[in-house]
């Protein structure tokens, strides 16, 4: 299948769902079983895809099949701060797992973890479903496994803390740390959740921001030198230049919304800052990546919170012209993304191979 018919398939798909959003499919069996068809599209396409899709998949390919000649002991001892990915990758091989399933775990883990998300703060899950596709948080998962690992785990955390259940989000976010260190900035989240109050959010947002834009990479530098880890070490050193059209797409979303949220920030003025001023934040880390390349990874704990506030907002909104507007635009900025991905960053996106589409 050529990229020209993917596209195409992609774009048919994602207007399909836009048309139901605006007939108002609410009904929560629907939602459900559309981002059930959808999830697993996407796990069979992460557990099949081939080497050459996603920068690091060969390195992640070799390090599964190593496995096998290992003792769980050397893992241990081997990846003491990423022990939680390498000790269960371990155990599949030892299981007989091929090397497609063990990708496919990974992924499932990774999605169903975004609809378990979803489904617990979102007042539109198909519309939420549909933001995780094309705001950019599925497709880099080809290639940051550890890091997806530790994301799905940060996410369950706050949604453990949202119930008041801090025993457990506190085994969850340090299974995430021993995955991959980088969601030691995703306590910023609990410090918004916790102080939801307008001025102090703005408070500890400015201070983050401040912190990250003039110190992040000495930080990050300082942090994974302490460790020795000489990948991590990579990534602050590395001097490679990212576009800002992603910056672009996901400011001009947030500043949208920004206009659009009256009516939510008059009924739920608490949650709309907290999502509001983590979306923002995303923006800001996304928009560092030129001069800090981790940034742009960064980036991705705090963007799901974009999928809550989007659709949050437009399902506030009552009247019928801005609303549709807002989605005519929200699906050419999609297609706009999705097709510079392709020509740009091609290590992301290579779903010739695909025949589910």
């Amino acid at each position: 299948m050529n990229l020209s018919a993917v596209l195409v398939a992609l774009f048919i798909v994602s207007m399909l769902v836009v048309h139901a959003i605006s007939n108002q499919v609410r009904k929560v069996t629907v939602s459900n079983a559309l981002n059930y068809l959808i999830a697993a599209i996407m796990i069979l396409s992460a557990a099949f895809r081939s080497e050459l899709v996603g920068s690091d998949t060969p390195d992640y390919m070799e390090d599964y099949m190593a496995m096998s000649g290992v003792s769980l002991v050397s893992v241990i001892s081997d990846y003491p701060l990423s022990v939680v990915y390498y000790s269960t990758s371990w155990f599949a091989k030892f299981l007989g797992f091929p090397t497609w399933l063990w990708f496919g775990i990974v992924e499932a883990f990774y999605v169903f973890s975004f609809l378990f998300f979803i489904n617990t703060f979102s007042r539109d899950r198909l519309f939420s479903f549909f933001c995780f596709l094309t705001i950019g948080l599925f497709f880099p998962s080809y290639c940051i496994m550890k890091q997806i690992v530790a994301m799905s785990f940060a996410l369950l955390s706050y949604v453990a803390v949202s119930k008041k259940r801090f025993k457990k989000a506190v085994v969850f976010f340090v299974l995430g740390f021993f995955s991959h260190q980088s969601i030691i900035l995703f306590l910023i989240a609990y410090l918004l959740y916790f102080f939801r109050n307008r001025k102090k959010a703005v408070v500890i947002l400015t201070a983050a921001l401040l912190l990250v834009s003039f110190l992040g990479a000495n930080i990050w530098s300082s942090i994974v030198g302490g460790y020795g880890n000489e990948h991590y070490m990579m990534y602050a050193e590395s001097d490679e230049d990212y576009s800002s059209t992603a910056v672009i797409y996901m400011a001009t979303l947030t500043f949208i919304v920004f206009l659009l949220k009256r009516k939510y920030y008059k009924n739920n003025p608490v949650e709309c800052t907290l999502y509001l001023s983590l979306s923002l934040f995303a923006c800001v880390l996304q928009s560092l990546a030129s001069s800090f390349s981790i940034a742009h990874r960064l980036a991705y704990y705090f963007m799901p919170f974009m999928i809550l506030l989007i659709p949050n907002i437009i399902s506030s909104i009552n009247n019928k012209v801005p609303k549709a507007l807002f989605q005519l635009l929200y699906v050419a900025m999609m297609s706009f993304f999705l097709i510079y991905t392709q020509r740009s960053i091609p290590y992301i996106i290579d779903l010739r191979y695909i025949s589910s589409f």
